[in-house]
């Protein structure tokens, strides 16, 4: 995936569905608090998290893999998302 820049509208992609041992929506990688908060995220809030993308979602495809260990990165992941 490659990086998008942070005024981006969204790293929506109409696949919304949420992985419930990450809590990562499978279709763009963000966390339900940051798929709500996105409207009012500042540009630099946005760029952080564009820029986790990626590793959330290799992070997804190892899970999906049934590789074990790999909810914790998930997770923690997740955990720092909501701060600012």
């Amino acid at each position: 995936m490659a990086p998008r820049p942070a005024n981006a509208a969204s790293p929506c992609i109409g696949i919304c569905r949420l992985d419930e041992p990450s809590g990562l929506c499978i279709g763009c990688y963000r966390t339900i608090q940051e798929i709500a908060r996105w409207g009012s995220m500042g540009r630099d809030e946005r760029a952080r998290v564009f820029a986790t993308l990626d590793g959330r979602r290799g992070t997804l495809q190892l899970a999906e893999a049934g590789l074990s260990g790999v909810g914790a990165v998930v997770a923690g992941d997740a955990a720092g998302a909501g701060e600012a």
